[in-house]
């Protein structure tokens, strides 16, 4: 349980991570472009965040099961229906970034490569799956709290050297 609960926190401060350290390093509109395009970005995460409390389950019950066959079937599925999901909303914002920046007002366009480039990792991460919640239930929490801590980590001085330089 402390595993899961290092890496759930490293999972959370991840995602706040850029709003923190521009928040300390530059200027409240910084904050406010960055939250507009990370805002929508995340609508590419969608289809990712309703398949995986579907698709946990089975993953725990094939694992125990042994059936590490049907494990990867299962998985590839899941990857499968989210990168599919994920096309269109990720095509649009990267595309038309000034169209959907431009909802939130005029001065939130100038975000538009932020969007770009957030975009870009969230249908990543989309493509890639459930795969945190995949090693939780094949019982390998420790790596979880390992992989996710080592992102934050990462995350923390990448967004320092970007804000900085």
């Amino acid at each position: 349980p402390d595993r899961i609960v290092i890496g759930t926190a490293s999972t959370e401060l991840i995602t706040r991570t850029s709003v923190i350290v521009l928040g300390s390093l530059g200027t409240e509109q910084d904050v406010g472009l960055y939250q507009a395009a990370a805002r929508l970005a995340l609508l590419n995460v969608f289809v990712l965040r309703a398949v995986t409390p579907v698709v946990a389950p089975r993953f725990s019950e094939l694992y125990a099961a042994g059936n590490l066959a049907e494990l990867r079937t299962v998985y590839f599925r899941a990857c499968l229906v989210s990168f599919v999901g994920t096309v269109p909303c990720f095509l649009l914002l990267f595309l038309f970034p000034t169209f959907f920046l431009g909802l939130f007002g005029t001065a939130f366009v100038q975000s538009e490569d932020a969007l770009r480039i957030l975009s870009v990792g969230y249908f990543a991460s989309a493509a890639a799956g459930p795969c945190g919640t995949a090693v939780i239930m094949i019982g390998r929490e420790r790596l979880y709290a390992g992989i996710t801590f080592a992102a934050l980590l990462a995350c923390a001085v990448t967004n320092y050297l970007l804000v900085t330089t």
